[in-house]
């Protein structure tokens, strides 16, 4: 796939803190590349999510410029590098370590549960919109992630 680091709601250096190995480069397995690729994917995974069960639509860059924008963003950034770094390690970590599938599942779960917390804000947000669909995604500042509650 052909994704970029702004294709996702969270960066790199948020999955390489959650994968705990250092940073990724082109020699590392994986790659930061292919790290990049499972951000995309995983951000459109979210997306989808957001859209079918809030019916809103999520896009990076988020906006940050409110508290309320500051939650929904520091959700979607979490979600997504805790389901990219679990992809990192099943995909590449599993093997090596026994207690590395229990991480990789660990991560999957928590950034599920990021999701559902996501899901049901959006809800909520959407449910006092006047109507329709509300788009949210245009600009994107980053906040430290121990800021981000």
């Amino acid at each position: 796939m052909a994704y970029t680091e702004a294709s996702s709601f969270c960066a790199v250096t948020d999955v390489e803190g959650r994968y705990g190995r250092g940073t990724f480069s082109g020699t590392t397995a994986p790659t930061r590349d292919q790290v990049i690729d499972m951000m995309g994917a995983r951000a459109g995974e979210i997306a989808g999510r957001v859209r079918r069960q809030a019916n809103v639509t999520l896009a990076p860059p988020l906006p940050t410029t409110s508290s309320q924008e500051q939650e929904i963003e520091g959700l979607a950034r979490q979600a997504n590098a805790f389901l990219a770094a679990g992809d990192a390690l099943a995909g590449h970590e599993v093997h090596k370590t026994p207690e590395g599938k229990l991480l990789a599942e660990g991560f999957w779960a928590e950034g599920q549960r990021l999701l559902d917390n996501l899901v049901a804000l959006e809800v909520a947000v959407a449910s006092t919109a006047e109507s329709g669909l509300v788009t949210i995604g245009t600009t994107r500042d980053l906040i430290p992630f121990d800021e981000a509650f």
